[in-house]
């Protein structure tokens, strides 16, 4: 709460919550909500725009590192890139 309440922890609105919880993977929506193109974040990430595109639709799943890199552009937290079905998938630890 102190980080919403200080402005470091950037937040949604409710619409944008709805297309979330209904639209594409995660990594898609936050790109999108960024206004950012799949070229323009696969640049600023350093991957090829058709890997980021396999990361967006579960094609692929990328490593850690990738991943922050994505987060550090966007800027959101790792977690906030990976769908609760991901997880899931990969099981615990």
């Amino acid at each position: 709460m102190r980080e919403i309440a200080a402005g470091t922890m950037p937040t949604v609105a409710e619409a944008d919550v709805d297309a979330y919880l209904a639209g594409p993977p995660p990594l898609a929506f936050w790109r999108k909500h960024r206004g950012m193109t799949q070229i323009e974040l696969s640049q600023a990430a350093d991957i090829s725009q058709p890997y980021l595109a396999q990361l967006e639709n579960g094609q692929r799943e990328g490593a850690v590192s990738v991943y922050a890199r994505l987060a550090k552009f966007l800027p959101v937290r790792i977690d906030d890139l990976v769908s609760d079905a991901s997880a899931e998938a990969k099981g615990p630890g």
